[in-house]
């Protein structure tokens, strides 16, 4: 039978193909960045919210694959299916799971299923990226003891935060070619510690996530323990990190009025103004004042789709790619290349609709 949509014959899934009927019925709805810690010297994984057991010598491999997939499973936003197998196949760079290999791991995932008892089966296939973390487990941990490390780093955020940031923090790591001696994760954060010889580059880490993500910094010192020998106490530098609620291309609302986060650098951030339609340069202190309330996170714009040209009144017609409605813009709120068919982000507000310009 051929599909009533794009006339192509293949198997029917309420009269259409399957590449028109997952258009309207998603089976895979989000794709979030897969990250997963390797501890560094037994080979553990850090799967959805807790460290595995150490694997059994000769079973490294098979258990980073297992984690993947399960990583997969759990933070995909994956559809119910009946009769469903997923399998991943690693591409022809990947050597090895361990920190000589790359801290990127890229493969093809397959997905198959079906969406019902009455439909046939669904087949998926697409690439995935691991950005691979090397830590050490709570286990090992343990044996270097985190209450001797010179500097607690703790950073505290809600997941999308500590998501945004997780590769950045793992890339400064690696260019300073050093780790943390202890990496604690917690339900709103990261306890990270270090030693001498590495405590500068975690002072560092404090100030890059300041300077490029809005962070606040408030720094303190503990107590660890007593020396006796000098008759004192033994204390620690201890820097709080607090990530703010906002990041780059989040549609965020100040005076009732909608404007685009578009960078952060120093001790100001740039946003646009929709209404004006200009670039404006605000004080930082903004996205921590309560007033500041957020209209969308960038991950909920919606996908709009270039439809007509009319260069007579200086507008422009997008379809919603969602639900098929024709919004019209000037030109002028568009900064891409005039081109029909090409596709943008955006979000509708009061009946308007307004261009991402991330």
């Amino acid at each position: 039978m051929t599909c009533i949509d794009c006339g192509k014959e293949d198997h029917q899934y309420n009269y259409l193909c399957q590449d028109c009927y997952l258009k309207t019925n998603q089976v895979i709805e989000s794709r979030p960045r897969i990250k997963i810690k390797i501890c560094k010297q037994c080979s553990a994984a850090f799967v959805r919210t807790e460290w595995r057991p150490s694997p059994e010598a000769g079973l490294e491999e098979k258990s980073f694959e297992e984690a993947i997939a399960d990583s997969i499973m759990y933070n995909y936003k994956i559809k119910p299916l009946k009769e469903f197998e997923l399998h991943i196949e690693f591409d022809e760079t990947y050597s090895s799971y361990t920190e000589a290999s790359f801290p990127i791991v890229k493969g093809i995932f397959a997905l198959s299923g079906k969406p019902d008892a009455f439909l046939p089966l669904i087949q998926i296939t697409e690439p995935f990226s691991v950005y691979i973390k090397y830590r050490r487990c709570h286990s090992c941990a343990n044996l270097e003891t985190a209450g001797t490390a010179a500097l607690k780093v703790q950073i505290r955020g809600a997941e999308r935060q500590l998501n945004e940031i997780s590769e950045v923090t793992n890339q400064h790591f690696r260019e300073h070619k050093v780790s943390p001696s202890a990496d604690v994760t917690l339900k709103d954060g990261w306890d990270l510690s270090f030693h001498n010889t590495a405590a500068r580059a975690g002072s560092s880490l404090t100030d890059l996530l300041k300077d490029e993500y809005g962070a606040i910094l408030i720094k303190t010192q503990e107590t660890i323990g007593y020396d006796r020998i000098k008759s004192r106490s033994k204390v620690r530098s201890v820097i709080s990190v607090r990530l703010p609620s906002f990041l780059t291309g989040d549609i965020i609302a100040k005076e009732d009025k909608p404007f685009q986060l578009l960078s952060i650098r120093g001790k100001s951030i740039k946003v646009y103004n929709f209404l004006e339609m200009v670039k404006q340069i605000w004080d930082k202190e903004v996205i921590w004042d309560s007033r500041t309330k957020m209209l969308l996170p960038r991950e909920e714009l919606v996908t709009f789709q270039l439809f007509t040209i009319d260069n007579r009144t200086h507008s422009l017609q997008f379809m919603n790619l969602s639900s098929y409605e024709i919004y019209e813009v000037l030109q002028k709120q568009y900064t891409g290349k005039l081109e029909e068919g090409t596709e943008v982000k955006g979000y509708i507000w009061n009946d308007q609709l307004y261009l991402s310009q991330v």
